[in-house]
């Protein structure tokens, strides 16, 4: 992906943003859509990141973008009225706490926020890309040097 155009890395994002996650996989701690608790003490190498939040369950990186990581996840942080206000990635499984199982109400606030961050990137009248079938276009455009990453999202979107 070297020597790629900015217009270019932004498409990407914007495609691999809108892919949708695949199912959870076997062996994964947490099922998407599932509302857990992310402790305190993440280590040195994490002190960063945000900590001693509710969340719930995004997707784990391989649902995202393949490959076998079912350990880390991208969660939806809540507020103290359990509603979402943002996204965060990669937590690992042994940072957060199972606190409910409820699936479906944890689908809804993912719809919510992921209906948010679309309305912000694929609709955006700036980049003129409104769908992930528009995304695929503009890069099958861009000529042979798209040809990795057309296979890449293919691959994510299963198709062959």
């Amino acid at each position: 992906m070297q020597g790629m155009d900015c217009e270019t890395r932004k498409a990407m994002a914007i495609a691999l943003k809108a892919q949708p996650p695949k199912a959870d996989l076997p062996g994964q701690k947490f099922k998407r859509g599932s509302k857990v608790h992310v402790c305190k003490d993440l280590g040195p190498m994490m002190r960063h990141f945000t900590n001693d939040f509710d969340a719930i369950v995004q997707y784990t990186y391989a649902q995202k973008f393949g490959g076998s990581d079912i350990e880390n996840y991208a969660l939806v942080v809540l507020d103290g009225a359990g509603e979402p206000i943002n996204e965060e990635a990669w937590y690992w499984e042994d940072q957060l706490t199972l606190l409910s199982d409820d699936i479906e109400a944890g689908l809804k606030i993912i719809e919510i926020s992921e209906g948010d961050v679309r309305s912000e990137t694929l609709r955006n009248p700036k980049n003129g890309l409104k769908t992930f079938s528009e995304v695929r276009e503009y890069l099958e455009k861009r000529g042979a040097e798209m040809f990795e990453i057309k296979a890449h999202l293919d691959g994510i979107n299963g198709k062959e």
